[in-house]
């Protein structure tokens, strides 16, 4: 079973991938107590991202050959940063606008907290 298992890893993790990706969409009421294992698998990758990214730069900068490559590194990096925020901002609008997120929400009794009064109160004293 073990020498069949090393062959087919690949296979095998395409499968559940599909497969709760399915159940996902049609029974997601099955996953609902796993809830905490999803935020912690974000929050880890939270955790890890930044350092990782940090790490990288200071890398890569200090193996340039010439400090005056640095101007490009550093233009290149933050061209980069600018081109997926806007990518992600389109991206976010153009769901926003296709499906409407905000129907049956009263923007008004949101911003008066009209629904939470006791979290209104405890927060003006």
């Amino acid at each position: 079973m073990l020498h069949w298992y090393k062959f087919h890893q690949g296979k095998i993790i395409w499968i559940g991938l599909i497969l709760a990706f399915i159940l996902g969409i049609t029974a997601p009421n099955i996953f609902v107590h796993l809830d905490f294992i999803s935020n912690t698998f974000i929050n880890l990758l939270k955790l890890c991202a930044l350092p990782i990214v940090c790490t990288s730069l200071i890398v890569n900068i200090g193996n340039l050959p010439q400090i005056g490559q640095l101007k490009k590194v550093a233009f290149n990096s933050v061209l980069y940063i600018i081109a997926s925020e806007i990518i992600a901002v389109a991206i976010g609008l153009i769901i926003f606008n296709l499906f409407d997120v905000s129907k049956g929400i009263n923007g008004a009794s949101l911003l008066k907290a009209y629904h939470y009064p006791h979290l209104f109160h405890q927060l003006n004293s």
